[in-house]
């Protein structure tokens, strides 16, 4: 598989390419590992930016996607949802020789649930609103459209130490067990809620490579 960080350079709409964390070994490259174990076909994020991660997540698993819905305020870069459609197409089109999946964007997780008729997302990747209260927010929505699994981005980020708090606080709240993965700065925690997986979801990462995160 092309390694994701060449990939990023061979599309028209991505910026931060030099940048330390764009360069990391244990980020953007551990996203085609997640989403080659879930293979995704309904695929809902949350905080989409230009597109870095969901490109990451489609380059794993190209042939599994056949939704993918994202919500994004735009409030980092305008015209981000645009430019992000534009990175999925090229990627499709430059990279796999096919058409992309059927896709939609809106500016607020909330525009989501409706969008999906009843189908239940296999992933859902929060990643948007920063503030403990919009985290919070964030996931019930996500949990309501009742994932397979939900992947929280930033829960151990020293400047923005809300989210790793609304993260457990929520956990704590609903009695879901979780798990965490190291990632450059920042890590990431993973709901699954599939009954009874064999191997579990931890066991099926540490065996791909990715470090889990344990608590000192």
């Amino acid at each position: 598989m092309l390694d994701i960080r060449t990939v990023f350079r061979g599309l028209p709409a991505l910026d931060m390419l030099d940048q330390p964390l764009m360069q990391a070994d244990n980020l953007y490259p551990v996203l085609p590992k997640i989403a080659g174990i879930l293979q995704p076909k309904v695929y809902v994020e949350f905080g989409t930016r230009l597109g870095h991660s969901l490109i990451a997540l489609v380059h794993g698993s190209p042939q599994s996607f056949e939704r993918i819905l994202w919500a994004d305020n735009e409030s980092y870069v305008p015209g981000s949802n645009e430019a992000a459609a534009k990175n999925l197409e090229a990627y499709y089109r430059d990279f796999q020789r096919a058409l992309p999946p059927q896709y939609t964007f809106r500016s607020s997780p909330a525009e989501i649930p409706p969008l999906l008729n009843g189908l239940k997302p296999d992933l859902v990747y929060v990643d948007g609103d920063h503030s403990y209260d919009g985290t919070i927010r964030d996931l019930e929505i996500a949990y309501q459209i009742g994932p397979k699994v939900i992947m929280v981005d930033d829960v151990r980020v020293p400047q923005d130490p809300q989210i790793g708090e609304a993260v457990r606080t929520w956990s704590a709240s609903h009695g879901f067990p979780h798990f965490e993965i190291v990632t450059f700065e920042r890590n990431m925690t993973f709901f699954d809620f599939v009954p009874d997986r064999m191997p579990s979801l931890d066991v099926q990462f540490r065996n791909a490579g990715i470090e889990l995160f344990e608590e000192a």
